[in-house]
């Protein structure tokens, strides 16, 4: 027997009605008359809408996410107002939207740490040479597991350690996900100063326990027992203390010893500005005429400089480099900051510079699951070989023709050069004594520079780059282990954290704009506590919006406000700075040459 439905608005006076009935035994529905559209919306206004839910949401945004991992919440809602203009959406709902969104195409949270271990077996089957481990133990349940922390390093990586020098930067930085914890990494640098990633951990927290497990999986599966390393880091004291105990195999007190330990001379900085009361002279004398001298007499001189112009810098300093900085008995360590007294272990690298900028690009990964970071990480390293390739092949051919040279003594032995200045001893690189000594001689200059440098070094890194498609989840090993979860202790609450806290150090970058990338620093001290942003911040932050409002519209979808004019907030500003790095200076010099004609 058919049945009959009838359907309309909840809003009395809306027109809106729909009628419709069964056919041919209830199995389908005949939409009989929809004559209507809805009256109540233009009448209203903007209202909430209960079947849009955060569902619904996350149907419409899949496909952004996964363009685009680290998209914002003003972004998905400029999205939703083009296709949706009546409704009014919440940051909440906005938010969960996107959540599951990323649920939809990573899994769920908690599911994500019970596939770490199959994701990790994949990798290791796919790819020669990789190493992975993790620890969870159990805890309370028998049938369970806790867990704790998680490492691997992929096999391509590891076989290239032997070229590098023998010089690492770590660093570490926090998830944005659903669960707190940390990422840390390990990274190398080839002759021309590019970035190796060695290793990765997830860990719970930032501490002596955590950070000497990652350290003792460095020595055992990518370094090696005996050789000889130095390690540029801040000066956490979790990381100072894995250099103090013999159990992590960094042990910089043992004898013979195999470790070398560096400070960031930028954390110092950072240090040195908030010991000195944010006097930023100092701060520049210290980076630009103390620590980066390579003479001991330029040294001796700023020192006694600071002395007696600043004491307190001096007290800072004489602490820093100790093990225990309130032990008066033991002597300054100037070399773990100062590159006058290192003797050449940091081979001129200065900062940690390394190890952010790699925790940086996995800022869009960090807020995804466990499986997710994991695969960013992967894609990554088989993204880098490739872009590596193409450029250096080019240049090696440019350079075999416009660079001649005849030699008049094809046999010239290597020598290793000596120079007052001390950049060859420190760096192991020619200075411009050497090379002008060279050319009086007519020597060739490229035996004068390490071997670490060398063009056979660098084809032996990125040679070995036998990377392979780990496949579906279909695919991946099955894991007979206990059923991994993770602590549900270690949510995050309210909302989470996306972007590092504004620090001293973002204060002494206010002169060196073009390394912002688009965000001015802060103007005062004020600032920097309080965390405010200037106005041509917010001005940036406006344009970016704009520009993807504006794409949207080009791809063929209508706003509900129609055609924008000269008026329309919409459009960015003509005076607005471009935050794309390859527009900025072309955008810069038409806004100058627009102000200078008007």
């Amino acid at each position: 027997m058919p049945q009959l439905l009838s359907l309309h608005c909840k809003v009395y006076s809306c027109k809106w009605h729909l009628y419709a009935r069964t056919e041919r035994e209830g199995q389908f529905w005949k939409i009989i008359k929809n004559e209507h559209e809805h009256t109540c919306v233009k009448r209203f206004g903007e209202f909430t809408h209960d079947n849009l839910t955060a569902t619904v949401i996350a149907n419409c945004i899949r496909n952004a996410v996964k363009r685009d991992l680290g998209i914002f919440i003003e972004d998905v809602k400029s999205m939703l107002e083009l296709k949706y203009p009546n409704v009014k959406l919440t940051y909440n709902k906005l938010w969960r939207g996107r959540e599951k969104a990323i649920e939809q195409l990573f899994g769920s949270w908690e599911g994500a740490y019970n596939k770490l271990p199959s994701l990790l077996l994949a990798i290791q089957g796919t790819t020669p040479g990789t190493v992975i481990k993790w620890l969870a133990p159990t805890c309370g349940n028998p049938n369970r597991a806790m867990f704790l922390a998680a490492a691997w390093a992929f096999g391509p990586c590891i076989a290239a350690v032997p070229y590098l020098r023998p010089v690492i930067s770590i660093d570490a930085s926090f998830l944005s996900g659903r669960y707190r914890g940390k990422l840390l990494a390990a990274v190398g640098y080839d002759p021309e100063q590019r970035l190796v990633p060695l290793a990765f951990a997830l860990v719970r927290t930032e501490d002596e326990a955590c950070w000497g497990w990652f350290m003792k999986f460095l020595r055992d599966y990518i370094i090696g027992d005996e050789k000889k390393f130095c390690v540029v880091s801040d000066r956490h004291w979790g990381i100072r203390n894995t250099f103090k105990r013999p159990l992590y195999g960094w042990e910089e007190s043992a004898n013979p010893s195999y470790a070398v330990h560096r400070y960031c001379m930028q954390h110092v900085c950072e240090n040195l500005f908030k010991a000195c009361g944010r006097d930023l002279s100092v701060v520049e004398k210290f980076r630009s005429k103390l620590a980066n001298k390579k003479k001991p007499r330029a040294y001796e001189r700023m020192w006694n400089e600071l002395k007696l112009t600043h004491p307190e810098a001096i007290t800072y300093l004489t602490k820093c480099g100790k093990e225990h900085e309130r032990d008066d008995r033991e002597s300054a360590k100037p070399e773990r900051w100062a590159q006058t007294y290192d003797g050449g272990p940091r081979w001129g690298l200065m900062t940690s510079n390394g190890s952010e900028s790699l925790n940086s690009r996995y800022k869009a990964e960090r807020r995804l699951p466990v499986v997710g970071l994991v695969e960013g990480t992967w894609e990554f390293e088989t993204q880098v070989p490739y872009e590596k390739s193409e450029p250096g092949v080019t240049w090696k051919y440019k350079v075999l023709i416009r660079r001649a040279y005849q030699p008049t003594d094809p046999q010239l032995p290597t020598r290793r050069a000596v120079c007052q200045c001390r950049k060859p001893q420190l760096t192991g690189i020619p200075c411009v004594h050497v090379i002008a000594v060279c050319s009086k001689y007519r020597w060739e200059v490229d035996d004068f520079v390490d071997d670490k440098y060398s063009t056979e070094n660098m084809l032996k890194i990125w040679s070995s780059n036998e990377f392979h498609c780990y496949g579906d989840e279909e695919n991946w090993p099955v894991y007979d282990g206990l059923l991994i979860y993770p602590d549900r202790r270690m949510i995050n609450r309210g909302r989470r954290k996306k972007d590092r806290d504004w620090m001293w150090m973002d204060a002494m970058r206010k002169n060196k704009n073009k390394r912002n990338r688009g965000k001015e620093p802060l103007t005062t001290m004020e600032d920097v506590q309080s965390g405010r942003r200037t106005t041509s911040q917010r001005t940036i932050r406006t344009s970016t919006r704009n520009r993807a409002q504006s794409s949207a519209r080009e791809r063929g979808e209508t706003s509900r406000t129609g055609a924008n004019t000269s008026n329309d907030p919409v459009q960015p500003s003509r005076n607005s700075i471009s935050t794309d790095p390859r527009t900025k200076k072309s955008s810069r010099s038409r806004n100058r040459r627009s102000s200078t004609t008007s």
